[in-house]
């Protein structure tokens, strides 16, 4: 029999943004239970090294127009300009509400905060805490969410439930009414699992699950990042939009010997403060593909480190942190200078191997910047939602930016509906589910393969249609195991990306095709949207808009 929790809110994940969206709804008194895959810590949040991308000087104007600015450039045509003006307009507050949950920032000594710069932005507005941004954001909102719980006198008002893994959503009239969960005991599940089933029916589910990483068999996403929130609100008829829209960090770690470890990424920072890249022959190139040289958009950095890695025949390129100086380097970067010491790398003294790899999705569930869904009442936050603020490509730290405002827009809205709207609980009987025996799942590693290969930096007609053949060729019939469920997703999602990417005829900021080279006015402000086997293209007044 199925354990059943009644609550108003249930959040999945516990990154940046399930973590502020459960304090802020804690303190509005709903009751909420956040459910996560493996530990509270665990996520791509906690991996992050850069920074939130904020206005200065208080949210001035001056500052909300230039970096709206950045965000339309580097979003090449398709930035729904009046979603990304609120959430750039709610980044100044958003600083000064993690400083209130005591979210440590670098300052200078004159007590202002220490701001850097990285690609695709004309100044330097990215608040971070040296190299480990996303740990300190991490850390502090865990510290306060279980200070929250400690002075509830309801034990039900906060309930979290580490390793349990949503294997499907509630649907019940058309809405949605929380998830079924499966326990996430690090891989093989007893013959008897089904005592280990959770039911938890919501008023209002928040899907904060993460990036897709894990489809590429490069990629500096943790394991987690599955793409599981994706095919749960796919599962039940959600819109997903921009799927084509991969974002490939330029410069992560490669090694001689790669493992099935998320590669080690170098901060952009470090081009910002003047790390420099080398091919082969040490010599500088990102000059001749921008003026920017590296501190150019992702995309732009990752295809000319592509097609130098071609040109010379190598499996990556140099970044060069030498001219940084020792001093700045042991200051603001130390968490990568020691993880590069660890891998046999004096920073100080040599440059350092890199190539590109998978690292932050753009598309993803269509949702408004409260979260709000096609699904009534099913909402998605951060990296699994697509608001229309990356465009074909992420200004870098607007990530962080995007979940922190969704998260704060998420909890207000919620808040609200349920002071004007109570919801009562569907009367169903959750009946007793017995685990089904499941097939082997896909040859992971092939369908990462030829992710990775195929449906890259470069792609092609010829080159996505091979990897669909191989996709379609992949068959899960039952997914009742951790093992299985997280093999469907990455499958979906393998084949939902390649689709779109088909189907998208030209090259526009991280999707680039060498049968289509250039961007063709037809696409822009164009989104691809996906429903239930279904692909089309948006017209420009369909386009998803602030409300």
């Amino acid at each position: 029999m199925s354990k059943i929790i009644e609550t108003d809110v249930l959040i999945i994940g516990s990154g940046f943004a399930g973590l502020l969206a459960a304090i802020k709804l804690l303190e509005s008194g709903a009751r909420v239970v956040l459910a996560c895959k493996t530990y509270l810590s665990e996520s791509s949040t906690n991996y992050a090294q850069g920074g939130i991308a904020a206005t200065t000087d208080g949210g001035s104007f001056k500052a909300i127009e230039l970096h709206l600015e950045d965000t339309l450039n580097a979003g090449a045509g398709l930035v729904d300009e009046k979603i990304a003006a609120e959430i750039i307009a709610s980044s100044w507050p958003l600083i000064q509400e993690l400083k209130e949950y005591s979210v440590t920032f670098d300052y200078l000594a004159d007590g202002s905060f220490s701001l850097t710069r990285e690609g695709g932005h004309s100044t330097a507005r990215v608040y971070h805490y040296q190299d480990i941004t996303g740990k300190s954001i991490s850390h502090g909102l865990i510290d306060k969410l279980k200070h929250l719980q400690s002075l509830s006198k309801d034990r039900a008002q906060l309930r979290i439930y580490e390793n349990k893994l949503a294997y499907s959503l509630i649907m019940f009239d058309g809405t949605c009414w929380g998830a079924k969960f499966i326990a996430n005991e690090s891989g093989n599940q007893p013959s008897n699992a089904s005592k280990e089933l959770t039911t938890i029916l919501a008023k209002h589910t928040i899907l904060a699950t993460g990036g897709i990483g894990q489809v590429f068999s490069r990629t500096t996403n943790p394991a987690v990042a599955t793409g599981d929130g994706i095919g749960l609100a796919y599962e039940v008829g959600a819109e997903l939009i921009d799927m084509e829209f991969v974002q490939f960090h330029p410069t992560a770690l490669h090694l001689k010997k790669e493992s099935e470890t998320p590669a080690f990424l170098i901060s952009e920072a470090v081009r910002g403060a003047g790390a420099i890249l080398l091919d082969i022959n040490h010599d500088r190139f990102m000059q001749r593909f921008h003026p920017a040289g590296e501190l150019a958009t992702r995309d732009i950095v990752s295809q000319a480190i592509y097609r130098v890695m071609q040109e010379t025949h190598q499996r990556s390129v140099f970044l060069d942190l030498r001219p940084i100086g020792k001093d700045i380097l042991e200051k603001k970067f130390p968490n990568i200078v020691h993880k590069l010491k660890d891998y046999g790398i004096e920073a100080f003294k040599e440059p350092v191997p890199v190539s590109p790899a998978a690292h932050y999705f753009m598309g993803g569930i269509k949702a408004e910047c409260n979260g709000r869904t096609s699904i009534p009442f099913l909402y998605a936050i951060g990296e699994c939602a697509c608001t229309g603020l990356h465009g074909a490509n992420r200004l870098a730290s607007n990530s962080l930016l995007e979940a922190g405002v969704m998260a704060l827009k998420a909890a207000q809205f919620i808040t609200e509906q349920n002071d004007n709207r109570e919801r009562t609980m569907p009367n169903t009987q959750v009946q007793s589910e017995s685990m089904p025996s499941y097939n082997k799942p896909p040859d992971l590693l092939a369908v990462r393969h030829a992710m990775s290969q195929e449906v890259g930096i470069i792609r092609s007609a010829e080159s996505l249609g091979k990897a669909l053949t191989l996709f379609n060729d992949s068959l899960i019939t039952n997914t009742y195991s951790v093992e299985n469920i997280q093999a469907a997703n990455i499958l979906l999602l393998a084949k939902l990306i390649t689709a779109s990417a088909l189907r998208r005829e030209e090259s526009r900021g991280s999707h680039f095709r060498a049968d289509f080279p250039n961007m063709d006015k037809k696409f822009v402000c164009r989104q691809i949207v996906t429903r239930e086997g279904y692909t089309w293209t948006n017209t420009a007044d369909q386009k998803l808009s602030a409300k």
